[in-house]
């Protein structure tokens, strides 16, 4: 749209985003939309980035438009499915040639049709750096959308994709098997190629359907599917003042007979659905927390939609809809508290314990004992008290992680008696907190549960930092703490309950194993990625002297897992956080003086200050970069009076160590203009392993020169 910097920012401050919650264990998805591009209306057909018409589905070069699709008629993979446009959006042809144009295309002189019917040409002629190994190739319109997933993944570092209207492509697009419905795609095999490179990239669909031979075609492409069968069900469960069936969610697994795809717990097979209960574009039942409460509890992926408190939580009518509003904590940790009991506890398989109409009752089992206990409870007047069999041995103390009931023991029949509150509250009627979720009793902190302190004793004292809050926030958020820490040495104490039986320790994402030996192919994968510390008793641990002096300036994250002796039962644990910034190299209150001392052993540039009048000064250095170049700059200012003999000049060594580059700079010999001869006359010493690549010098307040006559 002519500018490089978007509304939302630059390419490189995405991949800095991406790279910094990786450091923390997060993945990042893309919204990835390959079946169409913008409204019609709001552009021209031929204006669309490195695209030309035929590549979409339309009448002819000369007539541009196409048919919308027509939801109420057009049936599952029918021809008004894949070539129509879906509510006005450009339809892209993913097809062999294309259904929908009619005639011989008309293709620009740089275009020719390749073997399968399809426009093919260079598509960025100008950036190969948008190509893989920096070859620029022809494409047709298939191979352009990949190589975009390509550099989604490989450049930007997206972990997988959600890819938006997979129902309106076809199938072979996406892979290519035998007998598919649909049209044929050849040349495309999107997901196996995108899985050659990040086999374990998490890929779903929205297949918006309840056909279950549509959901499979799309399914058995290789990518999940977004379970909307199981989000019509919970519209019919969480509606209405609770009087849906809440135990017809029990129903265990299943196939079904005619297409062979399977279901469990009111959706999708959960090795192939992705749960949600809301999205961008539908609201929550009524129950919302409740369905929440479900999905999050259940085997397989869930998702819970948030828009950042950007959008008006009480207007349903704007697009997009209003998310979770305490998705992340703020304004309540209603949702905080689900995804805690999913993280730590949400393990293995499920089994059912009790249900009927109006309550569901159930477990989480590994290798056959349990791990969580879940109870529902639909009614919006009255709480619903059930004794249950567990799994849980017995004398197991659990506690209701949503903070609601008191401790519960199980007994010496293996039984327990919970009490599940009612789904109302004053001012909020069957979307309250109906729900309970038990587990065993956890380490808790004693005092602090993270203290980091120098190699001498001294603690780094922790700031209260303020998290965004968004637009329609209604609180003032959360805040969270984080230290400033200027030594490469830690020493770390854990201090828990006596339930803390083993603690471990893991810093950011704990893929520094080669620097720091972390556990791997543990139980569970529960400690890989840690480190062990020292037991000093029962809640008291403490690992000293973490060399830290590898890591980069910025912020990180201490993790410290504590877990309770469980014996040869599954491994249940709660997890303590320590943020802090490291912060050796440039630090604060350093000026630009030609005296690096305030960098100590950390400096990586030199400086050399020469000034020979008063009105000569150098006042700064410039950094910046893109995802492509590397902005260096300097300001300051020279006298014009002392005729031609002024200048500022940088010199950079832009690959510390390695091969070329000038290590004197005496046999720079060019007269070309003032700003060249400066470096020529110069004569810079530079320091011992310095190997200069780049030379930049500016004259007179002016720019760079090819000649003393330039006007610039």
């Amino acid at each position: 749209m002519g500018t490089v910097k978007t509304r939302y920012g630059t390419t490189e401050e995405l991949i800095n985003l991406i790279r910094t919650a990786k450091r923390f264990g997060l993945e990042v998805y893309c919204d990835l939309v390959t079946n169409h591009n913008d409204n019609r209306a709001s552009w021209q057909m031929n204006r669309y980035p490195d695209l030309i018409p035929e590549d979409f589905h339309i009448r002819s070069s000369s007539d541009t438009t196409n048919s919308e699709i027509n939801f109420n008629s057009a049936g599952p993979l029918s021809y008004e499915m894949l070539n129509h446009d879906l509510v006005g959006l450009a339809d892209i042809a993913h097809e062999n040639g294309n259904q929908t144009l009619g005639g011989t295309p008309l293709l620009p002189a740089y275009a020719q049709l390749n073997i399968w019917g399809k426009p093919w040409f260079t598509r960025h002629p100008k950036t190969p750096q948008y190509y893989s190994g920096g070859n620029i190739v022809k494409e047709d319109v298939r191979e352009y959308l990949k190589r975009n997933c390509w550099y989604l993944m490989n450049v930007v570092g997206f972990d997988g994709f959600r890819i938006d209207a997979v129902k309106h492509t076809n199938p072979s697009f996406f892979m290519k098997t035998i007998g598919q419905a649909g049209y044929d795609s050849h040349n495309a095999d999107l997901l196996p190629y995108l899985y050659s490179f990040n086999p374990n990239a998490m890929i779903f669909g929205e297949v918006l359907s309840g056909n279950n031979w549509e959901l499979r075609e799309y399914a058995k492409t290789g990518m999940n599917v977004l379970d909307f069968p199981l989000v019509f069900n919970l519209r019919s469960v969480f509606n209405g003042g609770g009087f849906g069936d809440i135990g017809s969610l029990s129903n265990g697994f299943g196939i079904d007979a005619a297409t062979g795809l399977g279901f469990q717990n009111g959706g999708v097979d959960p090795n192939v659905g992705v749960a949600f209960v809301q999205s961008h574009d539908d609201g929550p039942p009524q129950s919302n927390n409740l369905a929440h409460a479900f999905v999050l509890t259940r085997p397989g992926s869930a998702k819970v939609y948030y828009d950042g408190n950007n959008q008006n939580p009480s207007d349903y009518n704007q697009f997009p809809k209003p998310g979770r509003f305490d998705a992340v904590g703020n304004a309540g940790n209603t949702t905080t508290r689900m995804t805690d009991a999913r993280y730590r506890f949400g393990r293995g398989t499920i089994f059912n314990r009790f249900q009927s109409s109006d309550l569901y009752v159930y477990e989480r089992h590994v290798s056959g004992q349990s791990v969580l206990l879940v109870g529902l409870n639909d009614r919006g007047d009255t709480s619903l008290t059930q004794t249950v069999t567990t799994a849980f041995t017995s004398g197991t103390e659990l506690e209701d992680l949503t903070g609601q009931q008191p401790n519960v023991v199980v007994n010496g029949s293996n039984q327990v008696t919970i009490t599940i509150p009612s789904n109302s509250a004053v001012g909020n009627s069957n979307n309250a907190t109906g729900y309970v979720m038990y587990a065993p009793v956890t380490a808790k902190p004693d005092g602090v549960a993270v203290v980091v302190s120098n190699t001498s004793g001294s603690e780094f004292t922790e700031n209260t930092i303020a998290s965004p809050i968004g637009t329609f926030a209604t609180s003032s958020g959360t805040t969270w703490k984080a230290a400033t820490v200027n030594t490469n040495t830690l020493n770390i104490s854990i201090n828990t309950t006596s339930v803390g039986h083993e603690a471990f320790v893991m810093l950011d994402n704990g893929s520094n194993g080669p620097i720091y030996s972390v556990l791997q192919n543990t139980a569970e994968g529960l400690k890989d990625g840690f480190m062990t510390t020292t037991k000093l008793s029962n809640g008291r641990f403490q690992l000293n002297n973490l060399d830290v002096s590898r890591l980069s300036d910025g912020l990180h994250m201490l993790r410290a897992r504590v877990f309770n002796n469980t014996g040869t039962g599954p491994q249940v644990f709660n997890d303590f956080y320590y943020w802090f910034y490291l912060q050796r190299g440039l630090g604060t209150n350093w000026t630009i003086d030609g005296n690096l001392a305030e960098f100590g052993t950390q400096a990586n540039w030199w400086q050399e200050r020469t000034a020979s009048s008063g009105a000569n000064r150098l006042d700064g250095v410039f950094v910046s970069n893109d995802d492509q170049y590397l902005y260096v700059g300097v300001a300051g200012r020279v006298d014009a009076t002392e005729n031609l003999t002024n200048g500022m000049c940088v010199v950079i060594d832009s690959e510390v160590g390695g091969s070329g580059g000038l290590t004197s700079l005496t046999g720079i010999n060019d007269d070309s203009g003032p700003a060249t001869r400066l470096l020529s006359n110069t004569n810079l010493a530079l320091p011992i392993g310095f190997k200069a690549k780049y030379l930049l010098s500016s004259f007179r307040n002016k720019g760079l020169s090819s000649s003393p006559e330039a006007s610039v």
